[in-house]
């Protein structure tokens, strides 16, 4: 596995531990869908351009 593949994995881990714990609250739902979108297109710091994030893999 690839260290980029493991920081990808660490992160999305990341993100769904921190995600809100009440999934009957629509609000909740809705900035938990929110963050998810957010993590899969996130902006890469070095290109200043969007990275889409596909179960493990990345294009750039």
């Amino acid at each position: 596995m690839t260290t980029g593949l493991v920081e990808q994995i660490d992160s999305f881990g990341s993100l769904l531990q921190s995600l809100p714990e009440n999934p009957n609250n629509t609000k909740v739902r809705g900035d938990a869908f929110e963050q998810l979108c957010q993590w899969f297109l996130r902006i890469d710091p070095k290109r200043k351009t969007p990275r889409y994030y596909v179960w493990g893999s990345f294009r750039a």
